[in-house]
């Protein structure tokens, strides 16, 4: 069908425009072709481990969370990453203020992607969650 052949390339076209891939420190960062609501983009990074790959959101939710003031854990942006995390499988390491995961080769590309769900959701939902007065 003519339709869904130029709707999927001209996703490919505005996939691979956003899509990058840049080298830091031994690690990759990967930018999605998504926005956050402060229009920039969401990005994921991508560490080797000693069982695959460490991927977490570079502090990009917690950055969020503070510039929201709904980073304690009794507000409703938290609980709603708690449950996120929870769902997903995912560590918040409040030491370095992180959400991470741990992944192997073949599980990656779905792991960078699902974590890029939970940022995109964490950086634009959360922006319009107000505590109830």
């Amino acid at each position: 069908m003519v339709l869904c052949d130029e709707l999927l390339q001209q996703s490919g076209e505005w996939f691979s425009k956003g899509f990058r891939v840049r080298s830091l420190g031994g690690s990759c960062l990967v930018d999605m072709p998504l926005l956050d609501s402060g229009g920039d983009s969401i990005t994921v990074v991508v560490a080797p481990s000693a069982k695959g790959f460490i991927v977490h959101d570079g502090g990009a939710i917690a950055g969020h969370l503070f510039s929201l003031g709904q980073h304690t854990q009794n507000t409703l942006a938290f609980k709603l990453l708690r449950s996120l995390c929870q769902s997903y499988e995912l560590l918040l390491d409040f030491d370095q203020g992180l959400v991470k995961t741990e992944t192997s080769k073949e599980s990656l590309i779905d792991t960078i992607f699902e974590l890029t769900k939970i940022i995109v959701t964490m950086t634009t939902a959360t922006t319009h969650i107000r505590p109830k007065r």
